[in-house]
């Protein structure tokens, strides 16, 4: 049976508030054409455009109402109903650590690691025990990252000078903190409590 409720809404009510946009939209069309003396076609056809054009906006707005009703995604976003805003990627702040020209350790500016807090804290107290960067490592069913957050988050601390290659020649050899790394890592550690990082 056919759900009145969604045809309504789907069909009826974007067609009549369509007509009626270009209804008034041609009246007000001839006016104009009259008073110019141009053809009263011009107003006609103008005001086809406009009720096709309201028709084709009402209709993408009524298909989330639509899709609400028949609790179905019809418009192929993955969502039925109103798409929820995105929102914005979870990172975790944490103050920089640097060494100056006598290989001192200096604080710096705070920065933002991309990654969960809990996360980038386990992540933190996993290297800081010997766990190495590798992909495999630290991603996959049962571990804190998919395979796209963890390279992103180590790309980043590779960038800021937290971690750097175990070779010279190639980072294939993996990666390991660097001195002033330590020292961000054991703060990254401390700043949550996340559970003991148990290899998979």
């Amino acid at each position: 049976m056919r759900d009145d409720s969604s045809f309504r809404v789907g069909f009826t009510l974007p067609v009549s508030q369509s007509l009626a946009t270009g209804i008034f939209f041609t009246l007000a069309a001839l006016g104009i054409c009259w008073g110019l003396r141009w053809p009263a076609m011009w107003a006609f056809m103008a005001g086809a455009v406009v009720t096709f054009i309201t028709w084709l906006n009402l209709v993408n707005r009524m298909l989330y109402v639509i899709e609400f009703v028949l609790k179905q995604d019809l418009n192929g976003d993955g969502m039925v109903g109103i798409p929820m805003p995105r929102l914005p990627a979870p990172t975790t702040r944490v103050e920089l650590i640097k060494t100056d020209q006598d290989n001192s350790l200096v604080e710096g500016d705070y920065i933002e690691l991309p990654g969960e807090p809990e996360k980038v804290a386990m992540l933190a107290d996993g290297i800081l025990h010997g766990y190495s960067l590798t992909v495999d490592e630290w991603t996959g069913q049962g571990k804190p990252f998919n395979r796209s957050q963890f390279v992103t988050l180590r790309n980043e601390m590779h960038r800021r000078g937290l971690i750097a290659p175990l070779s010279d020649k190639s980072s294939k050899a993996g990666f390991g903190p660097t001195v002033a790394g330590k020292h961000v890592l054991a703060k990254l550690a401390k700043s949550t409590t996340p559970p003991p990082y148990q290899h998979v």
